[in-house]
């Protein structure tokens, strides 16, 4: 079928190259702020998730430190009676024992952090 036969049928003409181009423009702009739109949705979602997440670990951590003070009082009070030693001492010996566990911890961390800062 020749150009001239299709308009002669009745058909319409083929778009030019530049409202083809000025087409494929305007549907890559609708495609770029529907992604943006989707992306911000799903930061939305992620960082919603992230939230709660983290104040669930957050309020199960001071729960925690919570049931240890309360061990570590009860410790203190029964340890003298136990053993008979005057009232005070067993809050020296649970404080004691709780600072060579915290420093035990702490100190593989400080070695890694002053090998990274001499790096």
């Amino acid at each position: 079928m020749i150009a001239g036969d299709r308009e002669a049928a009745g058909d319409e003409p083929e778009p030019s190259i530049t409202s083809l181009l000025t087409g494929i423009v305007a549907d890559i702009q609708v495609l770029m702020q529907q992604e943006i739109a989707l992306a911000t949705r799903e930061l939305r979602e992620e960082f919603g998730s992230a939230l709660a997440s983290a104040l669930g670990t957050a309020a199960a951590g001071i729960v925690i430190a919570l049931g240890l003070g309360l061990l570590g009082v009860g410790l203190a009070l029964a340890l003298p009676g136990a053993l008979e030693w005057p009232p005070w001492a067993g809050f020296v010996a649970i404080g004691a024992a709780l600072s060579i566990v915290g420093l035990a911890v702490l100190r593989p961390r400080l070695r890694r952090t002053a090998l990274e800062t001499t790096l």
